[in-house]
């Protein structure tokens, strides 16, 4: 479990460092649908296609990247890419467990249970269910790393917290400063960014030190 998850937080690690030192963007979060591909029809030029994945019916066209192969039955996530022609979806394989920055939103009574915002690298964003019994992080952002499956309609579920730490605070300076506002805010990113790399790395210890008690 603790070779996948290495590579997992070195992507989210990657991310993060992206994420602090570029400028915020117009474009609004695309979240990944994850869980059990019901049906698909493969486009072709120039008749449209569709996808049902994760309880949801998904249209597609012929610059969408769905690979060739029999994928009823299987888990999936379908994601969104950049290509030359503008956006395009693409079909990943759903991962066993997935670590990143987590939010979690409360249950909506009657309406959806419990869910996870997880941003698990820097083109993958994905809400998931929890799952009944699952023990989520607190209210605040965290790093965490979660175990995850699927409930009876084939939507994405978080099934247990693998580890979690509470995200780290960016320490606060009372040194006077002669840098204009935008200046002193990028100053400040790389102390942020490597207090949130030593995060990082102390979720891939922890994986590693379970894994080798587990054997």
């Amino acid at each position: 479990m603790t070779r996948r998850a290495t590579p997992l937080i070195g992507g989210v690690l990657a991310s993060s460092l992206l994420f602090l030192s570029g400028p915020a963007g117009a474009e609004p979060p695309f979240f990944a649908t994850c869980g059990r591909i019901d049906a698909l029809t493969v486009p072709a030029a120039p008749a449209a296609g569709s996808i049902t994945i994760g309880g949801r019916v998904v249209a597609l066209s012929a610059r969408d990247r769905i690979p060739s192969v029999p994928l009823v039955g299987t888990l999936g996530c379908l994601n969104q890419t950049v290509t030359t022609s503008g956006p395009a979806l693409v079909l990943l394989g759903m991962p066993s467990h997935v670590c990143g920055f987590a939010f979690v939103l409360d249950a909506i009574p009657g309406i959806s249970p419990a869910r996870i915002d997880i941003s698990a690298g820097p083109n993958l964003r994905i809400i998931l269910l929890a799952a009944p019994g699952l023990e989520p992080p607190g209210p605040q952002a965290a790093l965490a790393c979660f175990a995850t499956g699927i409930d009876s309609a084939g939507r994405a579920t978080a099934v247990r917290t693998l580890t979690s730490a509470p995200l780290p605070a960016p320490a606060v300076t009372t040194l006077p400063s002669t840098s204009t506002p935008r200046e002193s805010e990028m100053l400040s990113l790389p102390g942020v960014a490597l207090v949130l790399a030593g995060a990082l790395l102390l979720l891939s210890y922890r994986l590693n030190v379970r894994a080798g008690v587990s054997t």
